[in-house]
């Protein structure tokens, strides 16, 4: 299995990273959300970095991620879902790249995989607390 992961320092001070901080963040992120920024996830992340300080949050995807296989089977054939996985799909879907349709479905997914990580890591930094963040050099 392959991860994709892009990190997020919101912080150059490494002696403000708590363990407990860190696991906190990583726990609620990894718990509550795995395909994207939901408005859950946005609201945990922003109380972590502005209330807990958490200096670095990572955004991961892996292969074979079946909400990336529907989002793709959406875009490409008009597959519909279940509504509340329609939903997660919509959040998806902006971030999907235009793809080869010759390429193999597991290069398609594997290109789509590491684009919603960058997608979602591109919605935390156009955030006004990324904004701000990235403003300050940090």
């Amino acid at each position: 299995m392959s991860l994709f992961n892009h990190g997020l320092t919101t912080r150059a001070n490494s002696d403000k990273l708590h363990r407990e901080r860190a696991c906190h963040c990583a726990l609620s992120f990894g718990a509550s959300y795995e395909n994207g920024l939901s408005l859950e996830i946005s609201a945990t992340l922003q109380y972590a970095g502005l209330h807990l300080e958490t200096p670095l949050f990572v955004v991961l995807g892996h292969e074979g991620c079946g909400a990336i296989t529907s989002a793709l089977a959406t875009k490409h054939e008009g597959a519909q879902f279940r509504s509340r996985i329609q939903l997660l799909l919509a959040t998806i879907l902006p971030g999907l790249p235009e793809l080869d349709l010759t390429l193999s479905p597991e290069e398609q997914t594997s290109r789509a995989v590491e684009s919603n990580v960058r997608w979602t890591v591109r919605q935390i930094l156009d955030a006004s607390e990324g904004k701000a963040r990235m403003a300050e050099g940090e």
